[in-house]
């Protein structure tokens, strides 16, 4: 056979995936022609798909000696030391491609991506929206572009993109995915339960979708469909921790001696990354917790909290501490502008993580159907975020600024035609205090209270994702002391403003301290108050959704005595820890 003769078997080998094959008939055809252009070209390629890097890069740039104007031959280079991990010497391919061919829609989707791996957002979505421009139908380069809007919170652009991408692939189970994670977050479960299942009847395996429709179910109360998906995905992916984590809150017996050695085994391997391993400390901490050894715990959590820290660091970082300026913008105090309407009511549920805030917001939901649930809107915190942090100067009297929280409020539907009762449970509306009481001159302020080594201990046992502050102890002592230092103040200007509900009180005596908070909210006590569990729509979005589905029960109030001996250093610093 000729060289001829062996290049076109080879390209009949690749056609077929062959690649073993394909590979040494190139190999046959490069040993008499030595600058065979496209054996070397789709030798490359073929070492790229079997992860052979160094081979790959080889072959293209022997290639490229050849056509040095070839862009293609640029780009996969760029793609194969991406792919092991070296953005910098990709990145210099990426842009010599778009050098030669400026329109070359691959290599601006290779940029963008690159962008987007480094969290530079707005570079990323340049890129990707050149790549559109050249080729409207480039599934990557506009699923990128979804997922960029909806991290910007442009959710209405975001859901546009993703149906764009179904008409264009029908069967593109990525856009069903994200799709579905978008509508959870709107809190449309129906919307995105039917986004997930759609996602399975794709690929009945996703263990993703699996997971997703499992934390939905949870969140609906119908735990014995949540473990199902949770076990399905699991089949799949058994060593996930994360989902082994969530299956441990609907089923506590599975953390056991057997969990434990798999957990400790599984660590060992240097394959495991950070966020899994964050979750196999989370379950370990569960284990010592049970075995009563609260030093293992307490080191497990501190493992836990570092390492999700680690490997969520992008998306910690843009919100990291951020709170922490709020005490510095002091013209909060001195507000004079009013643009409420005294028609409007709302009740704002306030106070630490884990102190029975969602227990009391469904508590008093329960006491009329006219109430419309705000539930964690986050409006105000996410105002502030947005403009104030970027201008501390902005005039907080000026009309319209305090309008746009208005206006925020009636996009949520809880301010309807100038008038409205709703409830906002946003917990780190306590910054925002003397804000709320020009805007909404008829507003319920109810601070929501616990033992603090209790809230604390609560916290930190608990992955709370969002919350960048809560993965380390120094930092949750520091924002509980914003809290009481906050409330403080507010107190001595504004007495008898704010309703102090204590959680302790309330488990242990239920219906006098209902009927207390529900008078102070100016709302009718109903039996069905404490029967909340029994709700339709009961609020159950937070980590307190598993608790929230029983009735109000005693055994949380005095169960973080055993951890006071390891706070007692902090005493002195904080004065109202212990």
């Amino acid at each position: 056979m000729n060289s001829q003769n062996f290049f076109e078997l080879a390209l009949e080998n690749q056609k077929n995936n062959n690649f073993g094959e394909a590979i040494k008939n190139y190999k046959k055809v490069l040993k008499t022609e030595p600058d065979h252009f496209i054996a070397l070209f789709n030798s490359g390629l073929i070492f790229s798909k079997s992860k052979k890097y160094k081979s790959a890069i080889k072959c293209f740039e022997r290639a490229v000696k050849i056509k040095p104007d070839n862009a293609n031959c640029y780009n996969n280079l760029g793609n194969a030391y991406k792919d092991q991990g070296k953005l910098k010497e990709s990145k210099i391919y990426y842009e010599k491609t778009i050098k030669i061919e400026p329109r070359h829609a691959n290599a601006h989707y290779n940029l963008g991506s690159l962008y987007f791996a480094k969290n530079n957002i707005p570079k990323a979505e340049e890129y990707y929206q050149i790549a559109i421009n050249l080729n409207p139908t480039h599934l990557n380069a506009l699923f990128g572009l979804g997922l960029i809007f909806n991290q910007k919170e442009e959710i209405e652009k975001s859901i546009e993109v993703f149906n764009k991408l179904i008409k264009i692939q029908p069967k593109d189970f990525r856009s069903y995915n994200n799709l579905g994670t978008i509508y959870e977050k709107l809190g449309n479960l129906e919307q995105a339960k039917n986004y997930y299942k759609k996602v399975l009847d794709l690929i009945p395996k996703h263990p993703g979708a699996h997971n997703n429709l499992a934390n939905i179910y949870v969140a609906e109360g119908k735990n014995e469909e949540a473990i199902e998906h949770y076990k399905e995905a699991l089949k799949f992916i058994p060593n996930n921790f994360a989902v082994v984590y969530h299956l441990s809150l609907l089923e506590p017996e599975i953390i056991d001696t057997n969990l434990k050695n798999n957990i400790k085994k599984n660590l060992k391997n240097k394959n495991i990354n950070k966020k899994n391993k964050s979750y196999a400390n989370f379950l370990l901490s569960k284990y010592e917790s049970r075995s009563k050894d609260y030093r293992k715990e307490i080191f497990y959590l501190d493992q836990a909290h570092q390492l999700y820290i680690d490997s969520e660091i992008k998306k910690l970082t843009p919100q990291k501490y951020w709170l922490k300026n709020l005490p510095e913008i002091n013209f909060l105090n001195n507000l004079k502008c009013k643009v409420g309407s005294s028609d409007i009511n709302p009740i704002f549920i306030f106070g630490l993580p884990r102190s029975g805030s969602t227990l009391i917001e469904n508590i008093i939901a329960s006491s009329s159907e006219d109430i419309l649930v705000g539930e964690e809107s986050d409006i105000i915190n996410s105002y502030f975020k947005e403009k104030i942090l970027k201008n501390k100067n902005i005039n907080f009297n000026d009309h319209d600024i305090q309008l746009d929280i208005i206006n925020a409020y009636k996009k949520k539907n809880l301010i309807k035609n100038n008038s409205s009762i709703f409830t906002d449970k946003s917990l780190e509306n306590f910054f925002f205090l003397d804000l709320i009481k020009i805007i909404f001159p008829n507003a319920k302020l109810i601070n929501c209270n616990r033992k603090p080594l209790s809230s604390l201990m609560s916290i930190f046992k608990n992955n709370l994702v969002n919350l960048s502050w809560s993965h380390n102890i120094n930092n949750i002592l520091k924002y509980f002391n914003s809290y009481y230092e906050k409330i403080d103040i507010f107190k001595n200007k504004n007495p008898n403003m704010i309703y102090d509900i204590h959680y302790e009180k309330l488990v242990h005596n239920p219906e006098i301290e209902t009927k207390k908070l529900l008078n102070f909210c100016g709302l009718e006590w109903k039996e069905k108050c404490l029967e909340f569990y029994k709700r339709k729509n009961l609020i159950s979005k937070t980590t307190s959704n598993i608790q929230v589905r029983r009735p109000i029960y005693k055994d949380s109030s005095d169960k973080y005595t055993p951890y006071m001996k390891f706070f007692l250093k902090y005493k002195k610093k904080y004065k109202w820890l212990i």
